[in-house]
């Protein structure tokens, strides 16, 4: 497990190493099949002091055959883990996913109260507008490298019935 964290630690400081994130990247073990795509990545803003932030995106498949994200990690973090969020019993549970499949012409969305990255142990205080590095590993080794601005998240408007 170590080995695989520095592997993608590594792959991750050449990708960033010019400064620019590509929106997807990495050696495909079939050139012909079609890149997923990130869409959309964001860091949820934390309070100070937060140990564990929550990054969102969508990824899309233009692709023919189901691809599968099993990992994820980010230089920017100690750790980073695939989570999904559930109710169970009425308790919002997280719970770590050992893979998150994409589907053929769909996508995965990664959103508030769904999927999501759970990026553990800042290495630095991030605030609204700052960019975290992240890459996710798929099943067959490609690797898919993107930056997420840190946002807000937005509020939630109270509904009011009746009278």
């Amino acid at each position: 497990m170590i080995a695989g964290r520095r592997a993608a630690l590594a792959a991750l400081a050449i990708l960033f190493a010019d400064g620019a994130a590509p929106s997807a990247a990495g050696d495909s073990a079939k050139p012909s099949r079609p890149a997923l795509t990130v869409a959309d990545p964001w860091v949820a803003l934390a309070p100070p002091g937060a140990r564990a932030h929550a990054a969102y995106l969508i990824v899309r498949n233009p692709g023919a055959e189901t691809r599968t994200i099993v990992a994820a990690a980010s230089p920017d973090y100690a750790g980073a883990r695939l989570h999904a969020t559930r109710i169970e019993n009425g308790v919002v549970k997280m719970r770590h996913v050992e893979r998150i499949e994409v589907p053929p012409g769909g996508a995965a969305a990664f959103e508030p109260g769904g999927r999501h990255i759970m990026l553990m142990s800042p290495g630095r205080v991030l605030a609204e507008g700052d960019s975290v590095r992240i890459l996710l590993t798929l099943g067959d080794g490609e690797t898919i490298a993107f930056a997420a601005e840190v946002k807000r998240r937005a509020r939630r408007r109270m509904h009011r019935h009746g009278s």
